[in-house]
């Protein structure tokens, strides 16, 4: 792929195509794939038999495909396939028909021979042939011949569109603040629980945060830019997210002076943007990329890399400082840790350290990297979740040390600090959500539970790949799986058994373009 990519247009080049055989040569091969002492070498004598009287029976003219002989070698493999049924014209007055018979029989006979060697492992054949049939039925209506896993989250109404995905994540984000907080007011003593119990409305009110930060980064097409560019983006997607603040800071400090309320939500806005920038900066917007992370740093262009890591340090320390000392020129003297140490220069560098590894280690994956679909997996795995902790790690460093000093000095110590671990612990879900959003293995793992529990799709979707691709059902070009055979994947997909995972209906589209019969 890479040389044609570098190449250009090819001169000269040669074209392979399948040549017709002939009938007999077909059927010599297939006697001779099977057994010496089987009753199916009677099946294909008797077949042959009837062919050469009838030369032009739709048998003999479907047996010229080389793919036909390949599926009638496959299918009829079994003891309890006689082949002798092809010579049927009443039941196969057409090669067509004879086509679609093999192709429909072709992965019950493989999963049932499977199945017969090692039943403990195997699938059954009529499920596989449902799973398979609706992969099938999904890529034939993306229009592709690539099962591509980090594109599985396309096929799932939940998660197809940028504000139904939002409105998903804000669900799952909602779990986990509510699961948070009832940890935490289970372990308080009885005199504090009637004000933590003020949290369980404020996490449903803080979850809403994620709704137009992934709705507003779904309309945002995902390309390479600029680190400039990239904080732009980041900042407009952070500033939506502080729309939630006015409504819960209104909840928490209602009935306290309204000039108290105003400060603290503006202190609560500024605060809650830069953490969830500085989230964005390391691992992007919160909207499924292109193709998955790769978990190692690119060994290519790695100056011009370093160079951006270096702005990305020295930017986020002095926005930092910036941001600290604007606190305290408008007062917030109470809220920000005491000395003289410059704080903001020191959290900055810190969290700006932490963004560059992020931002370096995110790189996506390309034609270059040698990967299985397993492997590809377990990679964007595992950047996600070093991400999501790295990230929920970074948001409270900035809110951490601003609440050093007591939010509200005239509470009880044990509120105040429920106040403080409380919202650390918020923060930190908001941005592992954050950060997770933005990865691939999220969305197909979200994708995948939700098609399995529909019945859709086996539990363990690449077991059951990898057992198709060894039964040669299925091949693969790096992480991504295709049906060996594209007439097979087209029959599949307009097959009325075949249903499409999204709709529950069969496609009723066209072969896409290029499909090749053989």
């Amino acid at each position: 792929m890479r040389a044609v990519a570098e190449s250009g247009v090819l001169t000269g080049a040669a074209v392979l195509e399948p040549a017709p055989i002939r009938t007999s040569d077909a059927l010599d091969l297939l006697r001779l794939a099977t057994p010496p002492d089987s009753r199916r070498q009677d099946g294909w004598t008797a077949l042959a038999e009837h062919l050469d009287r009838r030369p032009q029976a739709p048998a003999a003219q479907a047996l010229t495909s080389p793919l036909m002989v390949a599926l009638a070698r496959s299918v009829y493999a079994d003891h309890d396939n006689d082949p002798v049924e092809l010579a049927d014209t009443e039941r196969f007055p057409t090669s067509a028909d004879i086509e679609r018979h093999l192709l429909g029989g072709l992965i019950p006979a493989l999963f049932r021979r499977a199945r017969h060697q090692c039943p403990a492992r195997s699938w059954d054949p009529r499920q596989a042939q449902d799973y398979l049939a609706r992969l099938a039925a999904g890529m034939h209506a993306q229009g592709t011949y690539d099962l591509a896993w980090w594109r599985l989250y396309q096929w799932t109404p939940a998660l197809a569109g940028p504000w139904r995905r939002a409105g998903t994540w804000a669900v799952i984000m909602c779990a986990g603040l509510l699961l948070t907080t009832s940890f935490l007011v289970a372990v308080l003593d009885a005199p504090s629980r009637p004000e933590a119990l003020r949290w369980f409305p404020l996490s449903v009110l803080e979850s809403f945060a994620i709704v137009p930060m992934l709705g507003l980064s779904g309309l945002i097409s995902r390309r390479e830019r600029s680190l400039t560019c990239a904080s732009a983006m980041a900042a407009l997607v952070a500033l939506s997210a502080g729309l939630v603040i006015p409504p819960a800071s209104w909840y928490y400090y209602h009935g306290a002076p309204a000039t108290v309320i105003a400060t603290l939500m503006v202190a609560s806005i500024g605060l809650f943007c830069f953490s969830l920038w500085l989230v964005m900066l390391g691992v992007g917007l919160p909207s499924p990329p292109r193709t998955p992370s790769r978990s190692r740093p690119a060994r290519r262009r790695w100056r011009r890399q370093l160079v951006r890591a270096l702005v990305l340090v020295v930017g986020v320390a002095a926005i930092t400082e910036t941001l600290f000392l604007s606190y305290a020129m408008a007062g917030y003297e109470g809220v920000l840790p005491s000395g003289t140490m410059p704080w903001g220069l020191v959290i900055g560098t810190v969290a700006g350290i932490g963004l560059a590894a992020l931002d370096w280690v995110r790189g996506p994956s390309t034609a270059d990297d040698v990967a299985t679909a397993m492997s590809s997996i377990q990679a964007d795995r595992l950047v996600s979740v070093i991400s999501g902790v790295a990230c929920a790690v970074v948001f409270n460093i900035p809110d951490g040390a601003m609440r050093a000093g007591p939010w509200a000095p005239s509470d009880p110590l044990r509120t105040t600090v429920f106040a403080a671990v409380v919202g650390l612990f918020h923060g930190g879900i908001l941005a592992l959500t954050t950060a997770l959003a933005a990865h691939s293995w999220p969305h197909y793992t979200i994708a995948r539970l939700l098609l399995a529990a529909r019945g859709k799709l086996p539990w363990r979707l690449q077991a059951f790949l990898a057992d198709a691709h060894q039964l040669g059902i299925l091949r693969r070009i790096g992480p991504v799986y295709q049906f060996r055979h594209a007439r097979l994947q087209h029959h599949l997909a307009t097959h009325p058994g075949a249903a499409d995972p999204r709709t529950d209906r069969r496609p009723d589209l066209p072969s896409p373009v290029g499909a090749t019969s053989t």
